[in-house]
Order: structure tokens, then C-alpha cells, then sequence
């Protein structure tokens, strides 16, 4: 059975006449089923892992990046398959796997199912970066040697990035290399006004990282956080998603 998780802000009227013009294809296409309205009542943590503990058939989201980015924090691994309809603050996610407001409904319909890898902070999966934050940070790469990092170096751990983000990068991580690239990267202001930046950029691929340091704390996707985290590591084909034939990898 398919279960829709609506983002809470949907509640807004201004959403009213798109998502009834979503409403009505998923019906027109014989695609309901269970509705599930996030609310601010409601830990939106807890009502996510109920549905997940359900098993549905596919679990569909609509709305925007937070919700979508706290979903697939959740779902990796478990093998249900994940839909998303954008439609509120953010679609960035769901366009570059060519997912749009107008075609999510067709894309859903045709089930168009890739499976791609993601990351993992101990119990936390992420589908495009993990940014990581803390003093004396110490990564042990693959049991094979440590990088201490300087305090002036932003530290990002990328799964996936479209076209347009990763122009600074060597090579673009895609969700189906079976690494996850660590980039330790520093920008500085250049030029007489100090307008211009240029940015110093280190990258490795790997599969495991284990940390050590202080004060340390991982964001995934730009919304979730996990606090102490101890190690990063791949999780191949870990996400069955419905994608749309424009994606970008």
C-alpha cells in the first residue's frame, strides 16, 4: 500500500489548488492510499519511523527538502521504496533526480525505480553530504592513516552532488560509485578589494571514516543533526528510489 507523508507547511492555503491538482491525479491513476499529515504537534521523527515500521509498498513525500532529507535519514536500509512529489520550501533534491511539481505524479506512476547508495553517520543515512563540525578533529581514512584537521578547514563528506555543486571538486560523487568523498576545504578572500575567493580544495574517496575530537557534531543534508558522531561509512544500494528520466547521474 502506498502511504503519503504531507509536509506539515502544505496546511498553508496557498498550497490548497496545487495539492488538490496532485490529489486528483494520484486518484485519477489509481494510486491513493494511507494519508499521513505531518503537524507541529506531532515529532515529525517519531510519526516518520511508525510509517517506516509499517512497511509500506512505497512511501511517498510531499513537500520539500527538510522533510524529504529527514525521510531518507530514516529509510535507508530498509528497503522500501521512496516517491517524492515536491511541492513547498526547497525541491533541489527531488529536481536533480528529475522530479518536478508538474510530472511527480506520472513519475511515480511509472515507477521508475534506481537504487543508489547513501552515507551513514552511525544510524543516520544521508543521500548528497554530511558536513561535519568540531575542534581537534582527528579521521581515521579506511584503518589506513589519520588526517588531523586544522580549525580553519570546513569538512564535508559528499555521496552526491549535481552538476551545478560540485565544480570545485576533481571528480562529481554520484550515488552509484560505492564511495563517499571526504573534502577538507579553505577559502580565502583575494584580489585588492579582497572580493574574490579562491578555494584550496582536498578531496579523497573512501568508505569508512572513524572520528575523534571535540565538540562534534554531523548535519546531513542541511536539516538533520547527530551529535557525537563516531564514524562514517558507504551503505551501497541502500535506496530504492522512484526517479524521472531527467535525472542527473
Amino acid at each position: 500500500m502506498y502511504t503519503y507523508i504531507y509536509d506539515n507547511e502544505l496546511a498553508d492555503k496557498k498550497y490548497f489548488a496545487p495539492l488538490t491538482k496532485i490529489e486528483s491525479r494520484i486518484t485519477e491513476l489509481g494510486l491513493g492510499g494511507r494519508v499521513v499529515r505531518m503537524n507541529n504537534l506531532r515529532n515529525s521523527r517519531d510519526a516518520l519511523l511508525e510509517e517506516i515500521r509499517r512497511v509500506p509498498e512505497t512511501l511517498v513525500v510531499i513537500g520539500g527538502d527538510q522533510l524529504m532529507s529527514q525521510t531518507i535519514s530514516l529509510i535507508g536500509g530498509s528497503g522500501i521504496p521512496l516517491g517524492l512529489i515536491p511541492l513547498g520550501t526547497g525541491n533541489k533534491l527531488a529536481a536533480s533526480l528529475g522530479i518536478n511539481e508538474e510530472n511527480a505524479v506520472n513519475v511515480l506512476s511509472a515507477r521508475r525505480l534506481v537504487q543508489m547508495d547513501l552515507g551513514i553517520v552511525d544510524d543516520r543515512t544521508f543521500l548528497k553530504k554530511a558536513e561535519l563540525f568540531g575542534s581537534q578533529l582527528a579521521l581515521e581514512v579506511d584503518e589506513l592513516f589519520v588526517l588531523h584537521a586544522l580549525s580553519d578547514l570546513s569538512i564535508n563528506i559528499y555521496n552526491y552532488l549535481a552538476e551545478d555543486e560540485a565544480n570545485y571538486l576533481p571528480k562529481r560523487p554520484v550515488p552509484t560509485s560505492g564511495d563517499l568523498t571526504l573534502a577538507m576545504f579553505k577559502e580565502m578572500p583575494q584580489g585588492f578589494f579582497k572580493k574574490e575567493i579562491s578555494r584550496e580544495v582536498s578531496s579523497i574517496n573512501f568508505k569508512h571514516l572513524a572520528i575523534t575530537g571535540e565538540d562534534v557534531r554531523a548535519i546531513l543534508d542541511d536539516y538533520v543533526e547527530v551529535k557525537s558522531p563516531r564514524e562514517v561509512r558507504i551503505l551501497e544500494k541502500a535506496l530504492d528510489v522512484i526517479v524521472g528520466k531527467e535525472r542527473d547521474f
